[in-house]
Protein backbone atom coordinates (compact mmCIF):
# COMPACT_ATOMS: atom_id res chain seq x y z
CA UNK A 1 0.00 0.00 0.00
CA UNK A 2 1.36 3.50 -1.05
CA UNK A 3 2.23 5.80 1.50
CA UNK A 4 0.34 9.26 1.24
CA UNK A 5 1.25 12.74 2.61
CA UNK A 6 -2.55 13.52 3.45
CA UNK A 7 -2.87 10.35 5.72
CA UNK A 8 -1.09 8.67 8.40
CA UNK A 9 1.04 5.76 8.11
CA UNK A 10 -1.98 2.81 7.28
CA UNK A 11 1.02 -0.08 7.91
CA UNK A 12 0.68 0.99 11.31
CA UNK A 13 -3.03 -0.02 11.95
CA UNK A 14 -5.13 -2.90 12.16
CA UNK A 15 -8.84 -1.11 12.69
CA UNK A 16 -10.34 1.84 9.85
CA UNK A 17 -13.37 2.92 11.78
CA UNK A 18 -16.26 4.97 9.49
CA UNK A 19 -18.79 7.91 10.27
CA UNK A 20 -21.25 7.59 7.74
CA UNK A 21 -23.60 10.51 6.80
CA UNK A 22 -21.23 12.90 4.87
CA UNK A 23 -18.36 10.56 5.52
CA UNK A 24 -18.88 7.38 3.21
CA UNK A 25 -22.50 8.95 2.15
CA UNK A 26 -24.03 12.03 0.52
CA UNK A 27 -26.54 12.76 2.41
CA UNK A 28 -26.33 15.96 5.17
CA UNK A 29 -28.32 17.92 2.58
CA UNK A 30 -30.99 15.50 2.30
CA UNK A 31 -32.11 17.05 5.43
CA UNK A 32 -32.85 19.68 4.40
CA UNK A 33 -34.38 18.21 1.44
CA UNK A 34 -36.64 16.48 4.09
CA UNK A 35 -37.81 19.69 5.77
CA UNK A 36 -38.94 21.54 2.46
CA UNK A 37 -41.22 18.66 1.61
CA UNK A 38 -42.56 19.15 4.80
CA UNK A 39 -42.65 22.78 4.15
CA UNK A 40 -44.49 22.45 1.03
CA UNK A 41 -46.96 19.97 2.04
CA UNK A 42 -48.01 23.31 4.37
CA UNK A 43 -47.72 25.11 1.24
CA UNK A 44 -44.74 27.06 2.59
CA UNK A 45 -41.52 27.88 -0.33
CA UNK A 46 -37.99 27.60 0.92
CA UNK A 47 -34.87 27.15 -1.01
CA UNK A 48 -32.38 24.83 0.04
CA UNK A 49 -29.61 27.03 0.52
CA UNK A 50 -31.73 28.92 3.43
CA UNK A 51 -32.72 26.09 4.97
CA UNK A 52 -28.81 25.32 5.07
CA UNK A 53 -28.32 28.02 6.75
CA UNK A 54 -31.04 27.97 9.32
CA UNK A 55 -30.10 24.08 10.45
CA UNK A 56 -26.84 24.85 10.66
CA UNK A 57 -27.92 27.13 13.54
CA UNK A 58 -29.72 24.32 15.48
CA UNK A 59 -27.24 21.47 14.62
CA UNK A 60 -25.22 21.89 17.75
CA UNK A 61 -27.88 22.03 20.26
CA UNK A 62 -29.13 19.10 22.34
CA UNK A 63 -32.39 17.64 20.77
CA UNK A 64 -31.31 20.06 17.93
CA UNK A 65 -34.05 18.86 15.27
CA UNK A 66 -37.01 19.61 18.38
CA UNK A 67 -35.30 23.19 18.37
CA UNK A 68 -34.76 23.49 14.44
CA UNK A 69 -38.90 22.63 14.49
CA UNK A 70 -40.39 24.85 17.02
CA UNK A 71 -37.94 27.82 15.21
CA UNK A 72 -39.90 26.69 11.65
CA UNK A 73 -43.22 26.65 13.57
CA UNK A 74 -42.67 30.02 14.61
CA UNK A 75 -41.26 31.02 11.34
CA UNK A 76 -43.24 30.61 9.24
CA UNK A 77 -46.51 31.14 11.59
CA UNK A 78 -47.48 26.99 11.39
CA UNK A 79 -50.13 26.17 13.10
CA UNK A 80 -48.65 22.23 14.40
CA UNK A 81 -46.39 20.96 16.72
CA UNK A 82 -42.88 20.19 17.41
CA UNK A 83 -43.87 16.75 17.51
CA UNK A 84 -46.47 16.83 14.40
CA UNK A 85 -43.79 18.33 12.00
CA UNK A 86 -41.15 15.73 13.25
CA UNK A 87 -44.02 13.50 12.34
CA UNK A 88 -44.54 14.30 9.17
CA UNK A 89 -40.61 14.64 8.71
CA UNK A 90 -40.03 10.78 9.30
CA UNK A 91 -43.20 10.10 7.35
CA UNK A 92 -41.54 11.66 4.03
CA UNK A 93 -37.78 11.04 5.14
CA UNK A 94 -38.31 7.05 4.28
CA UNK A 95 -39.54 7.67 0.77
CA UNK A 96 -36.64 10.30 -0.29
CA UNK A 97 -33.52 7.99 2.03
CA UNK A 98 -35.04 5.84 -0.53
CA UNK A 99 -34.93 7.14 -3.81
CA UNK A 100 -32.11 10.00 -3.43
CA UNK A 101 -29.11 8.91 -1.10
CA UNK A 102 -26.17 7.35 -2.73
CA UNK A 103 -22.49 6.62 -1.90
CA UNK A 104 -19.49 8.97 -2.40
CA UNK A 105 -18.07 8.45 -5.52
CA UNK A 106 -14.82 5.69 -5.80
CA UNK A 107 -15.72 5.26 -2.11
CA UNK A 108 -17.22 1.24 -2.36
CA UNK A 109 -14.74 0.42 -4.21
CA UNK A 110 -12.09 1.99 -1.78
CA UNK A 111 -13.65 0.20 1.13
CA UNK A 112 -13.84 -3.34 -0.71
CA UNK A 113 -10.15 -3.00 -1.37
CA UNK A 114 -9.31 -1.86 2.38
CA UNK A 115 -11.80 -5.20 3.52
CA UNK A 116 -9.14 -7.67 2.28
CA UNK A 117 -6.96 -5.81 5.00
CA UNK A 118 -8.13 -4.74 7.48
CA UNK A 119 -11.23 -4.75 10.26
CA UNK A 120 -13.29 -2.34 9.43
CA UNK A 121 -16.01 -1.10 11.62
CA UNK A 122 -19.22 1.52 10.80
CA UNK A 123 -19.52 3.86 14.12
CA UNK A 124 -22.79 6.55 12.78
CA UNK A 125 -24.91 8.57 14.70
CA UNK A 126 -28.12 7.23 12.22
CA UNK A 127 -30.62 5.27 13.23
CA UNK A 128 -30.89 1.38 12.48
CA UNK A 129 -33.79 2.11 10.79
CA UNK A 130 -32.28 4.88 8.08
CA UNK A 131 -29.23 1.67 8.22
CA UNK A 132 -31.93 -0.78 7.09
CA UNK A 133 -33.11 1.61 4.37
CA UNK A 134 -29.74 2.08 2.78
CA UNK A 135 -29.11 -1.40 3.32
CA UNK A 136 -32.49 -2.94 1.38
CA UNK A 137 -34.88 0.23 -0.03
CA UNK A 138 -32.82 1.92 -1.41
CA UNK A 139 -31.60 -0.30 -4.38
CA UNK A 140 -28.71 1.55 -5.61
CA UNK A 141 -26.81 1.32 -2.79
CA UNK A 142 -27.83 -2.13 -1.62
CA UNK A 143 -26.50 -3.52 -5.30
CA UNK A 144 -23.05 -1.79 -4.82
CA UNK A 145 -22.55 -2.71 -1.01
CA UNK A 146 -25.40 -4.00 1.67
CA UNK A 147 -24.16 -1.58 4.90
CA UNK A 148 -26.00 -4.32 7.77
CA UNK A 149 -23.58 -6.83 6.38
CA UNK A 150 -20.50 -5.31 5.09
CA UNK A 151 -18.58 -4.15 7.77
CA UNK A 152 -17.33 -6.21 10.63
CA UNK A 153 -19.23 -4.26 13.39
CA UNK A 154 -21.57 -1.46 13.44
CA UNK A 155 -22.38 0.81 15.83
CA UNK A 156 -25.10 3.49 16.22
CA UNK A 157 -25.92 5.34 19.33
CA UNK A 158 -28.84 2.98 19.66
CA UNK A 159 -25.87 0.44 20.78
CA UNK A 160 -24.47 2.62 23.83
CA UNK A 161 -27.85 4.48 25.11
CA UNK A 162 -25.90 5.43 28.53
CA UNK A 163 -23.16 7.10 26.43
CA UNK A 164 -23.02 10.54 25.19
CA UNK A 165 -23.03 11.74 21.67
CA UNK A 166 -20.30 13.38 19.39
CA UNK A 167 -18.45 15.22 19.91
CA UNK A 168 -18.03 13.15 22.80
CA UNK A 169 -15.77 10.20 22.48
CA UNK A 170 -18.20 7.44 23.86
CA UNK A 171 -19.16 5.76 20.40
CA UNK A 172 -15.13 5.12 19.78
CA UNK A 173 -13.89 4.33 22.88
CA UNK A 174 -16.55 1.28 22.73
CA UNK A 175 -15.28 0.33 19.52
CA UNK A 176 -11.42 0.22 21.43
CA UNK A 177 -13.01 -1.91 24.72
CA UNK A 178 -15.08 -4.20 22.24
CA UNK A 179 -12.28 -5.17 20.30
CA UNK A 180 -9.29 -4.80 23.20
CA UNK A 181 -7.31 -2.79 20.47
CA UNK A 182 -4.97 0.56 21.40
CA UNK A 183 -6.09 3.88 20.17
CA UNK A 184 -2.71 3.87 17.79
CA UNK A 185 -4.21 0.53 16.06
CA UNK A 186 -6.75 2.50 14.41
CA UNK A 187 -8.03 5.27 12.14
CA UNK A 188 -11.37 6.92 11.80
CA UNK A 189 -13.06 8.70 8.77
CA UNK A 190 -15.00 11.58 9.86
CA UNK A 191 -16.46 14.77 8.52
CA UNK A 192 -17.90 16.60 10.65
CA UNK A 193 -15.95 19.04 13.53
CA UNK A 194 -18.08 16.99 16.46
CA UNK A 195 -17.29 13.81 14.49
CA UNK A 196 -13.59 14.86 14.22
CA UNK A 197 -13.11 16.09 18.06
CA UNK A 198 -14.77 12.90 19.12
CA UNK A 199 -12.00 11.01 17.59
CA UNK A 200 -9.79 13.45 18.94
CA UNK A 201 -10.55 12.90 22.49
CA UNK A 202 -10.51 9.30 21.54
CA UNK A 203 -6.86 9.71 21.26
CA UNK A 204 -7.30 7.77 18.04
CA UNK A 205 -6.06 9.29 14.44
CA UNK A 206 -8.84 10.74 12.71
CA UNK A 207 -8.70 11.93 8.83
CA UNK A 208 -11.12 14.63 7.93
CA UNK A 209 -13.24 13.68 4.66
CA UNK A 210 -14.53 16.84 2.80
CA UNK A 211 -18.27 17.69 2.35
CA UNK A 212 -19.44 20.42 1.28
CA UNK A 213 -22.19 20.92 3.40
CA UNK A 214 -19.76 21.18 6.27
CA UNK A 215 -20.01 25.13 7.22
CA UNK A 216 -16.77 26.85 6.52
CA UNK A 217 -16.08 27.85 9.97
CA UNK A 218 -16.29 24.18 11.33
CA UNK A 219 -13.57 23.24 8.42
CA UNK A 220 -11.24 25.87 9.99
CA UNK A 221 -11.70 24.76 13.45
CA UNK A 222 -11.05 21.01 12.40
CA UNK A 223 -7.48 22.14 11.56
CA UNK A 224 -7.11 22.08 15.30
CA UNK A 225 -7.85 18.38 15.96
CA UNK A 226 -5.97 16.61 13.06
CA UNK A 227 -3.18 17.35 10.69
CA UNK A 228 -4.84 14.44 8.00
CA UNK A 229 -7.36 15.39 5.36
CA UNK A 230 -8.95 14.22 2.59
CA UNK A 231 -10.28 16.16 -0.28
CA UNK A 232 -12.43 13.46 -2.23
CA UNK A 233 -12.05 9.77 -1.62
CA UNK A 234 -10.60 9.88 -5.14
CA UNK A 235 -7.42 10.67 -3.94
CA UNK A 236 -7.13 8.10 -1.31
CA UNK A 237 -4.55 5.78 -3.03
CA UNK A 238 -4.40 2.10 -2.24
Amino acid sequence: MKVNSHIPNLKTKTHLIFDLDGTLIDSLNIWNVIDQAVLKGLNIVVPLDILQQEHTIFFKKENSYIHYAQFLIKNHHLEITPEEFLKMRWQIADSILTEQVDFKNGVVKILKKLKEQYVLILATSSTKHILSIYAHQNQKMAKRLCLETFFDMILTQEDIPFGKGKPEPDIYLTVLKKYSVKPEKCLIFEDSLEGVQAAYHSGIDVIHVNDPFIPFEDKKSIQKYTPYHLKKWSDFKI
